[in-house]
């Protein structure tokens, strides 16, 4: 009852908290009640839990089901802070919580995403996707897809293409491109499709972006970069195979300070 006492409170504080601006409606007193009500429901739920999980003559169903019913409660409170626009160390905090499922880490990172905090949605999507890959399980090649393109397309917000040199923004963009690279690679039979398109073209248009503004060192990288993808890409859709001749050209071309097209 807890639970769900605090989970219709928390959707009613999100039809009044537009997304990207978290903060906007923290003066209004209805809505402040409202998350310190959703609040309390979610603490007597987690105190609940506890004592329940605290049985001695629990079997490992009972146990289990009460377990999920602590992480999504979590998640929930994870909810609400990324509503009420709680800074980046509270929301990762809550994200490196004992009992949570990597699924339950991706769905907290998408929303502090949606709340306005890419800071703590990509350092969440950092710690899902590396529990997930420690758990020993078969791969969900399409959640790891997801969760490098969301990581890539965060990093990108952060910093506009024209950023300056010296700022690692270009460093930290290739570093991700290179780890895609990498899970292409050990997933290049199940990969999706699209998100192997994705990675392939955004790499190469940030190359062409680069380029254009003269950046010739960061344009042959991100062309580089694009290039180590090509090959696994390729298996996950046999039609990337068209960029070869144009990722090679463009590494060329760089090298001439030439005109490069856009993917």
């Amino acid at each position: 009852a807890m639970l769900l006492t605090g989970a219709s409170l928390i959707e009613i504080c999100k039809t009044q908290t537009r997304p990207g601006n978290a903060t906007a409606d923290a003066t209004e007193i209805n809505t402040q009640n409202l998350r310190v009500q959703a609040g309390g429901a979610l603490a007597k739920h987690a105190q609940l839990v506890d004592a329940l999980v605290s049985e001695a003559n629990l079997n490992e169903d009972e146990k289990g089901l009460l377990l999920g019913l602590a992480s999504r409660g979590l998640v929930l409170k994870h909810l609400l802070s990324a509503i009420s626009g709680s800074g980046s160390e509270e929301q990762l905090k809550l994200m490196q919580s004992d009992g949570l499922t990597p699924s339950n880490i991706i769905t907290m990172s998408d929303n502090s995403a949606k709340y306005g905090n890419p800071e703590a949605a990509a350092r969440g999507y950092d710690h899902g996707l590396t529990k997930m890959l420690a758990v020993g399980q078969k791969a969900d090649a399409g959640v790891i897809a997801s969760v490098i393109r969301h990581r890539i397309e965060i990093e990108e917000k952060r910093t506009v293409v024209t950023t300056g040199a010296g700022t690692g923004a270009h460093e930290r963009i290739l570093e991700l491109f290179d780890n895609a690279a990498t899970h292409v690679s050990l997933l290049a039979g199940e990969y999706p499709a699209d998100e192997a398109a994705w990675l392939v073209c955004t790499s190469y248009n940030r190359g062409v972006a680069h380029h254009r503004m003269r950046r010739y060192h960061e344009a042959m990288s991100m062309f580089q970069a694009s290039s180590r993808l090509l090959p696994q890409a390729c298996r996950a859709d046999p039609t990337l195979s068209r960029m070869k001749g144009r990722v090679e050209e463009a590494v060329k071309t760089c090298a001439n300070t030439g005109y490069i097209a856009v993917a």
